[in-house]
């Protein structure tokens, strides 16, 4: 009986101490901007402007990460959104946002961006944070690719 009891304890223990609950880092002390929060006007409000494509991670393949040169996005005050690729516009398109289940983020439902590419093709984002004058989003799917832009000044 009494080597049960240690066991059960020992278990106890190692049940007790092995897990640690996430918590969301204080954004004030890291100056991260979170957007996944925010309603659309404040979403427009904190990405209006024009940002450069750095680079994507992820996709079917989880550990896919590809870099980008000369690839633009921006995001206008009156909700329309600008995609140019070496010079040419691959999309100038309006936004339509909507509230739906927040992928990849640490909240029950959140704003996302829908468009259309010019050949019909249409894409959701969704918009996690800006930090240090980068902008982090990412697809809405569950093979999602998450994209790293920053702010041409």
């Amino acid at each position: 009986m009494k080597p049960l009891l240690t066991v059960i304890a020992l278990c106890a223990i190692i049940l007790s101490t092995g897990c640690k609950k996430y918590v969301e880092p204080d954004n004030a002390l890291n100056g991260d901007t979170i957007l996944y929060d925010k309603t659309p006007a404040q979403i427009i409000s904190s990405i209006h402007g024009k940002w450069a494509l750095n680079r994507t991670k992820g996709g079917l393949i989880a550990n896919n990460e590809k870099i980008y040169t000369n690839l633009f996005w921006e995001f206008s005050a009156d909700n329309r959104f600008k995609s140019t690729n070496n010079g040419v516009v691959e999309a100038d398109v309006g936004i339509v946002w909507y509230r739906d289940r927040g992928a990849y983020l640490p909240v029950d439902s959140t704003y996302q961006m829908k468009a259309f590419y010019k050949d019909g093709t249409p894409f959701v984002y969704i918009f996690n944070r800006i930090s240090k004058d980068t902008l982090r989003m990412n697809d809405y799917a569950l093979d999602a690719v998450f994209y790293f832009l920053t702010r041409v000044k």
